[in-house]
């Protein structure tokens, strides 16, 4: 009876198609696409094979495609179906469906539990994060100039973190000149501390609103697949004529 009932189960012509639409819909939904490019970038850290499947299984374009393949196989397949209505395609759409989530679930907890990992320690730029960093700023060599690298009061592990991001912009080619790290007494102008930042913040008044140089930083945490969030922190290089808006990247604790 039991043996049958699966059978049964297992020959719904809707379940194989309506899993692979709901899939789909979920990679779709902003924030699930967002931590889902993060936990990929992740997992690519660790494991170069990853790599090639980054793009694919990150683009908006994955869910569209699991839609239409879930509603190509509920339009196409069962009994009553000219098309397809061999029995073996319910199986077939099973193992499809199975395969596509359980593969896509393991990348992703590889990501996750990769990204716990280095909030428990202290966190380093791997060799190919340095790597997509360096590529990404050769696109503005000037960003050296107003690019103010700043670190946690009372933090050293976030000192440390900054000066490998200091390290990583030296190393780049055709910068115009080299950057440290600074304090956050630095910036002055009586701006407050928040004790609320975490992690990796880039300064923007308006993170809608990005000039040249804070979207070229931007785009290098992106392709390096480092999280990061707006404050604003708001500093003008006084000694610059006239005065400009220096490019904040400041490195706060994860936690605590």
């Amino acid at each position: 009876m039991a043996r049958k009932g699966l059978v049964r189960l297992l020959g719904q012509i809707k379940w194989p198609g309506l899993g692979t639409i709901l899939l789909g819909l979920y990679t779709l939904v902003p924030d699930n696409q967002a931590r889902i490019q993060f936990w990929l970038g992740a997992a690519k850290t660790i494991n170069g094979r990853v790599g090639p499947l980054v793009p694919v299984l990150g683009s908006p374009l994955f869910g569209i495609a699991l839609i239409l393949v879930g509603l190509a196989y509920i339009a196409l397949v069962g009994e009553k179906r000219v098309i397809a209505k061999h029995p073996i395609w319910p199986v077939l759409g099973w193992i499809v469906f199975g395969g596509i989530f359980l593969g896509f679930s393991a990348i992703l907890l590889v990501g996750y539990t990769v990204t716990q990992m280095r909030q428990m320690g202290p966190r380093h730029l791997t060799v190919e994060q340095q790597a997509l960093l360096k590529q990404a700023l050769l696109a503005e060599p000037d960003l050296s100039t107003r690019l103010w690298i700043v670190s946690y009061p009372e933090c050293f592990e976030c000192r440390a973190y900054a000066w490998e991001f200091a390290a990583t912009v030296n190393e780049t080619p055709q910068q115009m000149q080299k950057v440290g790290v600074l304090p956050f007494s630095m910036l002055g102008g009586g701006m407050q501390l928040s004790t609320d930042w975490r992690g990796v913040i880039v300064g923007a008044k308006d993170p809608k609103h990005l000039d040249n140089y804070q979207t070229v930083l931007t785009k290098a945490l992106d392709a390096a697949h480092i999280h990061y969030s707006f404050e604003p922190i708001d500093f003008l290089l006084s000694y610059r004529q006239p005065p400009v808006e220096a490019v904040v990247l400041m490195l706060a604790p994860v936690e605590g």
